[in-house]
């Protein structure tokens, strides 16, 4: 995977990726539909796997909530991070060391 591209669409995560040829794979929908996503971020390590994290309201709590897609364009299941009653959550952010941990 050489290009990632996070898009919001309808307040659903969606993502593509692209080989060297820039040949896009079709859109993945990464959040659950019905439910609003914002301020996605990503990292991609040096196994071309791309860990995707977002914020979603789910009508009660504000959540952090990540996935990891293969390097052969697969997510895997959503994981929740952090739930929150409160307001108070910002951007999530993504890293990896150097070996591949997110």
């Amino acid at each position: 995977m050489i290009l990632a591209i996070l898009a919001l669409v309808g307040a659903v995560l969606l993502a593509a990726s692209a080989e060297a040829r820039l040949k896009f794979s079709p859109p993945q929908t990464l959040s659950p539909t019905g439910q609003s996503a914002s301020d996605p971020t990503l990292a991609i390590d040096s196994q071309d796997r791309a860990t995707v994290a977002w914020l979603r309201f789910d009508g009660a709590n504000e959540r952090i909530e990540a996935v990891r897609v293969g390097a052969d364009g697969i997510p895997g299941e959503v994981s929740t991070l952090l739930a929150t009653a409160s307001d108070s959550l910002l951007g999530p952010q993504v890293a990896v060391d150097p070996q591949a941990r997110t």
